[in-house]
């Protein structure tokens, strides 16, 4: 994962922009649950987060899903 955050700075009455970044490892962790609505319609949940050695979560994601099953 690489973050990289954008900021801005006052300098003589100008205005800058300077950028700060880190790469490093996560891993990523995923959960699903579906349900069957027909043939080839599934209901579902999906949810995850990013693990980082160094900080506990480093972002999470949730929401509903729809899916469409091609047989």
């Amino acid at each position: 994962m690489t973050q990289i955050k954008e900021y801005p700075y006052s300098e003589g009455g100008s205005y800058y922009f300077r950028q700060s970044g880190w790469t490093g490892l996560v891993f990523p962790v995923r959960l699903e649950i579906d349900y069957k609505l027909s043939k080839h319609f599934q209901l579902g949940l999906i949810g995850g987060f990013f693990i980082h050695p160094d900080f506990p979560i480093l972002g999470y994601h949730a929401g509903p899903r729809l899916t469409y099953i091609l047989k």
